[in-house]
């Protein structure tokens, strides 16, 4: 048995992201941003400027959907191509981030606290993974590629994935979610249903595993196009120290 909540794009937040350093500057900006548990997500659009991430409070993830270059007091010449990924763990308030990225910026972005990966760090750790550098494979016609978790880069200490799919328009892909976990899905583009639900561009997916055995959920693409996603199957029970 499984339970679905689906948090329509209108329901999510959406506000003026970009923050400059001067507080009158300011510019409306796409956002989709919510929380499961110890994971926070944001999906972003257009040209935005991020806040400052101080007292090592997150280690923060940025996955990017498209070409874009970031500057800032700790992170300077950075040029991600699609498919790549950038690494932040933030320092000490000593050592803040700063990351400004430019026109036609697209990414899909999650963060967690410290406690699920390495303790914090005085200055701020910047890593890049190319888009070489993640596991990839078609099934089904359906191209799967794990951004977390089992051969991926980079993991988390509860067994989180993080799966992108791309589906070509009618069909479907089978994602076997285990017993005691919680899958979120964000809709990047397409439309589509997901145990009798439709899902359009936008949409957020919260399924809820209640039974006690694995459980197949079906993520079935429209006919109209293909269906742009990204997967998160987390531990709800986690507790971050």
């Amino acid at each position: 048995m499984i339970q679905v909540n689906i948090i329509h794009a209108r329901q999510q937040a959406s506000q003026v992201l970009r923050t400059g350093k001067e507080k009158s500057e300011t510019e409306n900006a796409t956002i989709h941003a919510g929380i499961l548990n110890y994971l926070s997500w944001a999906y972003t659009t257009e040209d935005i400027y991020y806040p400052t991430h101080r007292n090592g409070a997150f280690d923060l993830y940025l996955y990017e959907l498209s070409q874009s270059h970031l500057t800032g007091d700790r992170v300077e010449g950075v040029t991600l191509k699609e498919g790549d990924m950038l690494v932040i763990q933030a320092g000490t308030s000593e050592y803040p981030v700063v990351k400004r990225v430019g026109e036609g910026f697209t990414a899909f972005e999650f963060w967690f606290s410290e406690s699920g990966f390495l303790t914090g760090t005085e200055k701020p750790d910047v890593m890049k993974f190319t888009a070489s550098q993640f596991p990839r494979q078609i099934e089904n016609d359906v191209l799967v590629r794990r951004l977390f978790g089992e051969e991926a880069p980079v993991v988390h200490i509860n067994g989180l994935l993080i799966t992108e799919l791309l589906l070509p328009p009618s069909s479907t892909f089978v994602y076997n979610l285990k017993k005691g976990r919680k899958l979120g899905i964000f809709v990047i583009q397409g439309e589509g249903e997901t145990e009798h639900n439709r899902y359009i561009a936008g949409d957020f997916i919260e399924l809820f595993q209640l039974s006690k055995d694995q459980y197949p959920v079906n993520i079935i693409s429209g006919a109209e196009g293909s269906s742009h996603l990204i997967v998160m199957d987390l531990d709800p029970d986690f507790k971050e120290s």
